[in-house]
């Protein structure tokens, strides 16, 4: 197991996951799936297990995480919650991962005031995804 990450690093996206999957080198490695409509994100588990877990954003497919972006710092909640593997829980809010298990030195709580943020949000919703694209 390596080092837990602190924050969310999003690489870009994408309109498929599994040429993306290579791309998640280290813990905290998000990309997102969208092909028309938001489909899922990528991410390499932030606990350091290694893993990549697939997040569905696609509400026909299922239940959904909510997703925003602002400055290229993804927020995804309520959490994700692994019910298996290393069982990690976290939320992403503004590009830092906040653990909901643990609370370690080096862990800072970010701004929470909503209405201050709120108005440099970008909401994404159907194809009107206005988000930064790395490639």
């Amino acid at each position: 197991m390596s080092m837990v990450a602190r924050r969310a690093n999003l690489l870009g996206f994408a309109e498929y996951r599994m040429s993306e999957k290579r791309c998640l080198a280290a813990p905290g490695d998000v990309v997102v799936i969208q092909r028309g409509a938001l489909r899922s994100v990528l991410i390499r588990c932030p606990d350091g297990c290694g893993e990549a877990l697939v997040v569905n954003l696609d509400p026909r497919v299922g239940k959904v995480l909510e997703t925003r972006y602002a400055a290229d710092k993804p927020t995804l909640y309520p959490s994700v919650w692994r019910d298996g593997g290393c069982c990690s829980h976290f939320i992403i809010w503004r590009g830092q991962l906040l653990w909901c298990d643990r609370f370690e030195e080096g862990t800072v709580e970010p701004n929470f005031d909503l209405v201050a943020l709120g108005a440099f949000w970008i909401r994404c919703e159907d194809t009107n995804c206005v988000a930064p694209r790395k490639s």
